[in-house]
């Protein structure tokens, strides 16, 4: 048996049991390869796209030149993300404009209905 354990500040968050090899190598670069991705956005943020889209895409590329098995199955698992929380391209600017509007002094009520205003939810 062959387990992938993940670890944050001391705690067991997720175990992953497997008896294939193959398995646990793409959990592991799954997880290398969205870290990079992470930064990668991060040097390439476009505030008029969700970060998603940036991410999904590199980390996509990335695995695809490790295992084409592994970007397909990668694919399918962004694309079941999407089905439960679907692209916002507009969620950064929203949260720039309510940041802007509670130091302005509104109420959270106020800048909710300002906010969807300006810059609609899918």
């Amino acid at each position: 048996m062959l387990h992938y354990v993940t670890v944050e500040r001391g705690e067991e968050i997720d175990r992953k049991t497997t008896d294939n090899l193959g398995t646990l190598l793409y959990w592991i670069f799954a997880d290398i390869t969205f870290s990079m991705a992470c930064k990668y956005e991060l040097r390439n943020r476009n505030n008029a796209k969700d970060c998603r889209r940036i991410i999904f895409e590199k980390q996509e590329e990335l695995l695809g030149t490790l295992s084409e098995n592994w970007l397909q199955k990668e694919k399918e698992e962004h694309q079941i993300i999407l089905v439960n929380h679907p692209f916002d391209d507009l969620a950064s600017l929203r949260a720039s404009f309510c940041g802007q509007l509670r130091q302005q002094g509104y109420s959270e009520s106020a800048i909710k209905k300002l906010a969807e205003e300006k810059y609609p939810q899918n």
